[in-house]
């Protein structure tokens, strides 16, 4: 014998079907956004990668930046230094020749001492 559905157990039927397609569906989007949610947090975790690499490298550029100008700058300083210090061996050797009068050692001594101190005001030591 055939069994006779009503209209409101096909009504329920119909819902009842619809309600599992509608949780399939939602099971579905829900996994596609896990997925979604996966790759931003792997594409995220790569560019903060990426970013603090660039940042190490700017870091790297600007010390090797450093010390080549504080390599320069001492260059610079041992090259005006060492004319002063030319000056005063010159003055010295004058001195132990007795070939130069103590006047000429009293103005040579301010002259010499001046470029000292312009040195040392223009690299600020």
């Amino acid at each position: 014998m055939k069994k006779s559905f009503d209209k409101q157990e096909i009504k329920e039927h119909k819902i009842k079907k619809k309600e599992k397609e509608t949780k399939k569906e939602i099971k579905n989007k829900i996994k596609k956004l896990n997925k979604k949610f996966k790759k931003i947090k792997k594409l995220e975790k790569e560019i903060t990668l990426r970013e603090q690499a660039s940042i190490e490298n700017i870091k790297k550029e600007t010390n090797k930046k450093i010390k080549n100008i504080k390599k320069t700058y001492l260059l610079m300083f041992l090259k005006k230094i060492s004319k002063v210090i030319k000056k005063l061996k010159k003055l010295n050797k004058k001195i132990k020749k007795n070939k130069i009068d103590n006047e000429a050692v009293i103005q040579g001594i301010p002259l010499i001492l001046k470029s000292i101190l312009n040195i040392k005001n223009k690299y600020k030591i």
